[in-house]
């Protein structure tokens, strides 16, 4: 069994989040980006679940949460029961759009967070008899995750990344 450490894992989130795929990503979806912040570690715009606002040329900040998958898979995991509750997009996240990175393909996703709860609204009773769950153990707490197929999703705007931009930073 797997115990995932959520401060290790931030940590990780965090070094990831000073990549420079990141720009490569947004600026397909938002050709009128002129400055992205990332959340600070432990801020407040974090716990919200919003890990970096863009501002676009006309002075509209987007907020985003970024979701990183180290395997290649067609799902999307979505959190349902954090351990303290309702999962964090279907409760509390704060964000305008989730992205959605799958590493090894060189692949992202990006879903209006709305979309994606009204999604759930509509269809989460029938997806939890119809599809897998997977259990994050972390060391003080476990997390329910139900691995949604991207087809059963609303249509994401899509962006691809060449392998060279795909060099994370070291730590």
């Amino acid at each position: 069994m797997t115990v995932h450490n959520f401060a290790a894992d931030l940590d990780r989130e965090n070094v990831e989040a000073q990549a420079p795929y990141w720009e490569h990503l947004y600026r397909q979806w938002f050709p009128d980006l002129i400055h992205m912040t990332i959340a600070p570690r432990g801020s407040l715009a974090q716990k919200q679940g919003i890990d970096r606002t863009l501002t676009l040329l006309d002075g509209t900040s987007v907020r985003t949460q970024e979701k990183i998958r180290y395997t290649a898979r067609s799902d999307f995991l979505l959190e349902v029961d954090s351990g303290h509750g309702t999962g964090c997009m279907l409760d509390l996240c704060q964000a305008d759009f989730l992205c959605y990175l799958v590493k090894p393909n060189a692949i992202a996703y990006l879903w209006p967070v709305a979309a994606l709860r009204k999604e759930w609204g509509i269809h989460g009773p029938a997806w939890l008899k119809q599809y897998p769950t997977r259990r994050a153990n972390n060391v003080t707490y476990s997390s329910i995750n139900l691995a949604i197929p991207l087809s059963a999703l609303p249509a994401p705007k899509v962006a691809r990344l060449l392998r060279c931009e795909m060099r994370a930073p070291r730590r």
